[in-house]
């Protein structure tokens, strides 16, 4: 019995581009992680997102190793550029005296959205590893999952059943 050839070799090379993308898609999350890092005494450490859409989410995870304490800031552009001149400034989110631990803060509005490790008062060193995360959502999270499973899992099945029934003859 003939398998008869349901694919030239042009769509296998779209179904193998399709799931390539697809796979790296729903896997990576942009983001920034550093271990060891060092923000000096007086100064500040930032991880800045541009066109973060509303909605979307920022997973900040921190650990300082040593040195003191440390100031983390959610800020959007406008808030970091009075930041920056020593002006007075609104934030989002603020946790102050932190050592350690993890937020997640989701975007209210479109804008260039800075975390801002702050070290600026203290007369130390910290050394610390940090991780900030942009979490996009992905609305095609679910048509990728099923176009995966469809061009790996269903040819699996069909060999499979295909040599059950080559066996039973």
């Amino acid at each position: 019995m003939r398998v008869k050839r349901i694919f030239n070799k042009k769509h296998t090379l779209f179904i193998v581009f399709l799931v390539f993308f697809s796979l790296l898609n729903v896997c990576l999350v942009k983001g920034v992680t550093r271990t060891d890092h060092i923000i000096n005494a007086g100064l500040y450490y930032q991880v800045t997102y541009a066109n973060l859409q509303q909605g979307w989410q920022m997973k900040v995870t921190y650990n300082v190793k040593s040195g003191n304490s440390i100031n983390i800031y959610v800020l959007n552009n406008a808030s970091y550029s009075n930041y920056k001149n020593s002006q007075s400034f609104t934030y989002e989110v603020v946790y102050n005296n932190v050592i350690q631990g993890e937020f997640i803060f989701e975007v209210p509005s479109e804008d260039i959205w800075v975390v801002l490790f702050d070290n600026k008062d203290s007369s130390t060193s910290v050394t610390l590893d940090l991780s900030v995360e942009a979490q996009i959502p992905n609305p095609y999270f679910w048509v990728q999952i099923l176009i995966i499973i469809i061009v790996i899992v269903a040819p699996v099945v069909i060999v499979i059943v295909f040599i059950i029934k080559k066996k039973r003859k």
